[in-house]
């Protein structure tokens, strides 16, 4: 049965996303971007850092680059979703961010929730994060 305290967070608590992506300045785009929408954001370099810290963290939303050092995206989706159900919690959307690196299907059938190809625009963040987090307005 799923543990309510880690698995829903209340509803005063910022939403916390994880962007998860090897380029530093793609990073930071994402991260000030998400910021705007009044999100709280915490980011990582690979697969095995996005893992530590889920572990350490819940999040709402997950933006996940494909192709990246150590752990790429698919390994790292593999990985949370078998946490997520070892925990018994409920399956955090994981958005694929790729230039070429996997195809949509992949993806999917890795347990992405999401595809989109990059360059990500600014309208096409805020309307997956609409979409995924059931926000009408940000």
């Amino acid at each position: 049965m799923p543990d309510k305290e880690k698995d829903e967070p209340d509803s005063s608590d910022p939403i916390k996303v994880l962007v998860v992506d090897d380029d530093p300045a793609l990073r930071k785009m994402m991260t000030l971007q998400l910021q705007r929408f009044g999100l709280t954001v915490d980011s990582a370099a690979n697969g095995v850092e996005a893992l530590q810290r889920i572990l350490n963290s819940r999040y709402e939303l997950i933006f996940m680059d494909v192709q990246m050092p150590h752990m790429n995206g698919l390994d790292a989706t593999a990985a949370i979703r078998l946490h997520e159900r070892t925990e018994g919690l409920s399956p955090v959307p994981i958005v694929a961010t790729t230039a070429s690196g996997a195809s949509r299907q992949t993806c999917l059938e890795a347990g992405m929730t999401v595809f989109l190809q990059k360059p990500i625009t600014p309208t096409t963040l805020e309307a997956v994060v609409k979409m995924l987090l059931n926000i009408t307005r940000l």
